[in-house]
């Protein structure tokens, strides 16, 4: 009899323990307001449905009536969302109202920053803000500052004298200037006859910054091919172009599908060469990287052919260097040659100053330098007066001073 009784109190405790957890989660976890009530410094009015999350914070509220909420006026029958902190994350309009100067219609979500801040919308009809038709069911974005960031376009319209195509996405910079788009139509900006469906990104000047082209498309003399084709300065000059085709470009004959650079005044910078060519009485290898001075002087090139540069032997196949003058700034040497009283070796590397005395190379053979004495193999910098600037022997680097007297040696990377 002892033992029932126990047990019937075990399960009563059970049953009872159980009517509490349930009871203590309903009050908990929602609660309609009975009168005017401050929750999480909050002040919510009579009538308000509130519900909380598991850590006990306030996650919902259904308000009673129209009231303010972080500082924004809500209609009656507002759901309003909460971040743990207690700034909205985001809340559905009951009736058509004015938000931090944005008008949004009745049924709108609208989401907000963990700081209280605007972020974006989801459109609930096809809508106009700032002027812009927007699309139902879409998002649109809003700087913090309230101002409109990007939209889903509800029809082709003209934003700020481009023509913007239907369904695509229009972007703004925060003083409201466009700052991309999808055009609706073949139309032209800056004397380019862009086709319809280009996507353009603009400076905030209106200046074209980059195109996304959808065919090839003809800007400065240059065929550009489809895809993220063509960037530009805010100059409105090109500064970079991939080739739709084989083109001569200012005398340099440049290789399809390979970019192009040019100097914000118009000159062309480097490019990809489409056939072996001279240049500046250089020969360039096909297919290589060729690089140019304003002035139109080579900068850098790939060797087609072995070729006596001022002199020095330069290997085929190597990249040479110029200074804008014509004089060789760098090159692989071909074979081995003395330099300046130095013995260089074939195969390596030598750098010059732009008065022709060598700066770097490697000794084809043990060589006195001053008053060192340096091995085969051995890497020299000298200065532009002749005098040894350091060595690379056996992994480790010495520097010299302007007398020929050691100054700290480091080892080098292997």
């Amino acid at each position: 009899m002892r033992r029932t009784v126990v047990v019937l109190a075990a399960v009563m405790a059970a049953v009872t323990a159980t009517a509490f957890l349930i009871s203590a989660e309903v009050l908990v976890r929602e609660k309609l307001l009975k009168k005017s009530e401050k929750i999480q410094n909050i002040e919510f009015t009579k009538g308000t449905s509130v519900y909380f999350n598991e850590s006990g914070k306030l996650q919902f509220a259904c308000l009673g009536a129209d009231q303010q909420v972080s500082g924004i006026p809500l209609a009656k029958g507002s759901s309003v969302y909460f971040y743990d902190n207690g700034k909205i994350e985001y809340v559905f309009l009951s009736a058509d109202q004015q938000i931090l100067g944005v008008c949004f219609r009745k049924g709108t979500p609208i989401y907000f920053t963990k700081g209280g801040k605007l972020q974006y919308i989801i459109v609930a009809n096809d809508e106009d803000i700032n002027g812009i038709l927007c699309a139902k069911g879409t998002k649109a974005g809003f700087y913090e500052s309230g101002k409109l960031q990007y939209v889903t376009l509800a029809k082709d319209q003209v934003i700020q004298g481009i023509s913007c195509a239907k369904g695509s996405i229009a972007g703004f910079y925060e003083s409201g200037k466009l700052q991309y788009a999808t055009l609706s139509s073949d139309f032209p900006i800056q004397d380019i006859k862009f086709a319809k469906g280009t996507y353009l990104l603009f400076f905030e000047s209106g200046n074209i910054k980059n195109a996304y082209l959808v065919a090839p498309t003809d800007i400065m003399g240059v065929t550009c091919a489809n895809g993220p084709s063509a960037s530009f300065y805010e100059n409105g000059v090109l500064d970079w172009a991939v080739l739709g085709r084989i083109g001569e470009v200012q005398g340099v004959f440049c290789a399809k599908g390979s970019t192009i650079g040019f100097y914000q005044s118009g000159k062309l910078q480097y490019a990809t060469l489409s056939d072996e060519q001279d240049i500046n009485d250089i020969p360039c290898a096909k297919g290589t990287k060729a690089g140019f001075y304003q002035s139109g002087k080579l900068q850098f090139a790939t060797l087609a052919s072995d070729r006596i540069i001022g002199g020095v032997p330069a290997a085929k196949k190597t990249v040479a260097g110029f200074y804008e003058t014509g004089k060789l700034q760098y090159a692989t040497l071909s074979a081995g040659r003395e330099i300046g009283g130095i013995p260089c070796a074939g195969g390596t590397k030598v750098d010059f100053y732009e008065s022709g005395n060598l700066q770097y190379a490697t000794l084809a053979k043990d060589h006195k330098i001053g008053n060192v004495e340096c091995p085969e193999g051995t890497v020299v910098g000298i200065r532009e007066s002749g005098t040894l600037k350091y060595i690379i022997s056996k992994g480790s680097k010495t520097s010299f001073d302007e007398n020929g007297d050691p100054r700290d040696t480091e080892k080098t990377p292997d």
